[in-house]
């Protein structure tokens, strides 16, 4: 939310730089030109502004209609997480082979993107054909003028060319305005997208510290279906307690997961969840994030140092506390067996590491927060029999006071 918020105040500041200021700067510019043709050679001067106003006035219509019939942000958007989806999936897409399916979809956001970029050539092209005209009228028009009062002794000859030239200077600032009532459209949508994230953080700020004043942290579901669209799961009963963890067992996609997304609030939901009797809806996300803790299960681990993966647990974990949470998924040896320990690089997606140690990892980076509630998404994935054994043991024990809910297709 907040790299959100950042993104969209970055994009209303564009609001000065790229529309006002230039829009301004050329008033300001066609009055002080057309005030010394004034002075100069009135006559000359009422015409040129009379083709400055239209001007003035066409442009900005034709720009502003055009950006407001353009969508081009959102397409931009949609290209690039197709693009990051086939960089990340580079392998997975060649051997399964729908890596024609991905370019297929970035080539027909891209023919939109080309469409929409026709779109605001031929606006741009219609502004200056009419300023081009607009401006050859001011030049012609000054210029006949100026001739006539220099045959009549009127004007000095110098300032024929003054009067003939200045409309060119004029109007030549005429072109910034077209380009920045472009920016209008994405502009104006930022603004609303802003309007809607501080509305949505007021909201959630009225309704924060309603885990606060209590000691029981009971987490209950009653008749809990989590909300996917074209999916209808069973409803789900069960409550988790301190030193009485809820173990959700089911088959593929019978919603094991969806319960727990549902209950960090990343899915709706039918049904009750409730944390010391507080319905879930009721507590915001802020309040979510400081007192439950979950492992997901495509957990991320990122192109970093082991020790800089395992603080975004606890950024001021100790050296110490870092390894007594590894011993508890059994990484210690190791940790301890690699030349740079703890510092020692992780690589892109953990490639370094084997399936079961980056799960390890993930799980340790979990247990090593302090919060009342934790949720585990299958943590023994990748696990043999014997080594889930006794990690599963050791979490007990840590995690002994604490409310716990694992999603798992092994007994526990």
């Amino acid at each position: 939310m907040l790299r959100q918020v950042v993104n969209e105040t970055e994009e209303i500041q564009d609001l000065w730089l790229r529309l006002f200021l230039p829009w301004a700067s050329s008033i300001i510019a066609g009055v002080a030109g057309i005030s010394i043709i004034m002075w100069l050679l009135p006559q000359a001067a009422l015409f040129i502004f009379i083709l400055f106003v239209l001007a003035i006035v066409l442009i900005t219509f034709i720009s502003a209609f055009s950006s407001a019939r353009v969508n081009y942000r959102p397409v931009a958007d949609a290209i690039f997480n197709q693009v990051m989806q086939s960089c990340d999936a580079a392998k997975e897409a060649q051997v399964f082979g729908f890596d024609s399916n991905l370019k297929s979809e970035i080539n027909n956001a891209q023919l939109q993107l080309d469409a929409i970029d026709k779109k605001e050539s031929k606006t741009a092209g219609i502004g200056s054909a009419l300023l081009f005209i607009f401006t050859g009228a001011a030049v012609i028009t000054g210029f006949l003028q100026a001739a006539t009062a220099y045959a009549d002794g009127n004007l000095a000859g110098i300032n024929v060319a003054v009067v003939t030239l200045l409309p060119l200077v004029i109007f030549d600032n005429l072109n910034v305005i077209s380009t920045a009532f472009a920016k209008l459209r994405p502009i104006m949508q930022a603004v609303d997208n802003l309007d809607s994230l501080l509305s949505q953080s007021e909201g959630e700020e009225k309704q924060s510290n309603l885990l606060a004043g209590i000691s029981n942290f009971d987490l209950a579901f009653s008749s809990v279906k989590p909300v996917l669209a074209e999916i209808s799961f069973a409803p789900i009963t069960g409550v988790a307690k301190p030193n009485q963890p809820l173990i959700v067992m089911g088959k593929s996609g019978s919603g094991k997961s969806s319960l727990l997304y549902s209950t960090v609030g990343f899915l709706p939901y039918e049904g009750s969840i409730t944390v010391g009797g507080i319905e879930l809806s009721n507590i915001s996300n802020a309040e979510r994030e400081k007192y439950i803790s979950m492992l997901l299960q495509d957990d991320y681990l990122f192109n970093s140092s082991i020790r800089e993966n395992l603080k975004i647990g606890k950024t001021d974990a100790t050296d110490q506390e870092l390894m007594q949470v590894l011993s508890v998924v059994e990484l210690t040896e190791l940790i301890t067996s690699l030349p740079d320990g703890l510092d020692t690089h992780i690589g892109a997606y953990g490639y370094n590491f084997s399936g079961g140690e980056k799960q390890r990892m993930k799980l340790a980076r979990v247990l090593l927060r302090d919060t009342p509630i934790y949720l585990l998404d299958e943590p023994f994935e990748y696990l043999d029999k014997e080594l889930f054994s006794r990690i599963s043991e050791r979490i007990k024990l840590r995690l002994c006071d604490k409310t716990l809910v694992v999603v798992s297709h092994l007994p526990i």
